[in-house]
């Protein structure tokens, strides 16, 4: 895909023959785009869908960029072409990019879900394995991507069966296109064979870039103010998260203490702020919103367990918010803009990240303000927000 991307980028020319193909073909293309662009997985999953939606038209430019019958084509991008086409053509290569799609899609909600600036830390866990139970579901039955290419290859191959005197030879087809090379098992021994391999590798990858999460025993002991795991009942309520409140307290007994808390009426708060979680808020199942709610409205009446509630609140889980404040200082630091101070660029920042709409922002305070608070005289003699003419 990187070569593809580079491909199209450096050479407008062949960028354009892809066009005028596609107007013969009367089909739409999207341009080959950067599968390396961020760590995130949106951006790989992009470049393959790109890929596939492509194919097609990608083996009609190479077959006839390598044909060696065009008078604008040299030698050396004959060549070039005839080994990329090889690959293309292949039953492993069309199977590959399918199955490469399915495992993207997954992997792609769980990065998603991590790029959210409303995830707690209480749900990683949870998510981390909801994508692995996903991944494995696809080795016992196929994802949508590899039945879509099952069904079309076994769809054309009724059509594209020869005779070759007492023998038949099946050719495969895939998108009106003839595949090359040894077809894959079926899809069962490719489940328990290559899939699975590649499976259980991501796999492995994930436990060990968030093996944190599930042996830290502080990180486990957060899991207890989620409100998804409360039992309903009182019987079970009443024990519910005890030892973990403990430990939390007992971790964090200088900082708690330091702020103003009373560690030994801890125990105490939870067994009634439990209650009334199920009391009153037992429909409300979103993490910040129940949270929010509790802190702003009945802090005073769980002024010490709510310590470490916040302690909870203000764990980081992932660096997405800190990258989306990069991204936001490149727009306002332009070539234009090089003197901007440090005070004015966080004001800006601020507007660009955390600002209303532009569509719903009224400026007529802001307006005011400016004309009153400046050091210096802002037009004199004229009304501020006064209508032209008066």
């Amino acid at each position: 895909m990187r070569q593809l991307f580079y491909l199209f980028k450096r050479s407008a020319k062949k960028w354009k023959n892809m066009e005028q193909l596609t107007d013969i073909i009367d089909e739409h293309v999207l341009k080959p785009t950067k599968a390396c662009g961020t760590r995130w997985i949106g951006h790989r999953l992009l470049a393959v869908k790109a890929l596939d939606r492509d194919y097609k038209t990608l083996r009609m430019l190479f077959d006839d960029l390598g044909s060696g019958e065009r008078e604008d084509t040299t030698a050396t991008v004959s060549a070039t072409m005839k080994g990329r086409i090889k690959d293309l053509k292949t039953h492993k290569f069309a199977l590959y990019l399918a199955v490469y799609q399915d495992l993207l899609q997954e992997l792609s909600v769980l990065s998603n879900r991590f790029q959210a600036e409303d995830i707690p830390i209480t749900s990683v866990r949870a998510s981390v394995e909801v994508a692995a139970l996903a991944l494995k579901a696809q080795l016992e039955t196929p994802g949508t991507h590899v039945q879509k290419f099952e069904r079309e290859v076994q769809e054309a191959n009724t059509d594209s069966d020869t005779e070759d005197g007492d023998n038949q030879t099946k050719r495969l087809k895939y998108r009106d296109l003839e595949l090359y090379g040894p077809r894959v098992p079926s899809v069962e021994e490719f489940q328990a064979g290559p899939l699975k391999t590649v499976v259980d590798k991501v796999i492995d990858c994930l436990d060990k870039r968030f093996n944190e999460f599930y042996e830290n025993e502080v990180l486990i002991a957060f899991e207890v103010f989620d409100p998804s795991n409360m039992p309903k009942g009182k019987d079970t309520l009443a024990a519910y998260g005890n030892a973990k409140v403990t430990y939390l307290s007992n971790h964090f007994q200088q900082i708690i203490e330091r702020n103003g808390c009373d560690p030994s009426q801890i125990q105490r708060e939870w067994l009634s702020l439990k209650l009334d979680i199920s009391r009153n808020h037992g429909e409300e199942s979103n993490f910040l919103r129940l949270w929010k709610t509790i802190l702003t409205e009945k802090g005073h009446k769980y002024p010490n367990i709510l310590h470490l509630v916040q302690i909870c609140l203000v764990c980081p889980v992932a660096t997405s918010h800190v990258e989306r404040q990069f991204s936001a200082v490149k727009r306002i630091l332009g070539d234009w803009r090089l003197k901007l101070g440090l005070g004015m660029q966080e004001h800006l920042l601020r507007i660009s990240t955390e600002g209303s709409d532009p569509d719903d922002f009224d400026p007529t305070r802001s307006i005011a303000r400016w004309h009153s608070m400046s050091a210096f005289g802002r037009r004199p003699d004229t009304t501020p927000l006064s209508p032209k003419g008066d």
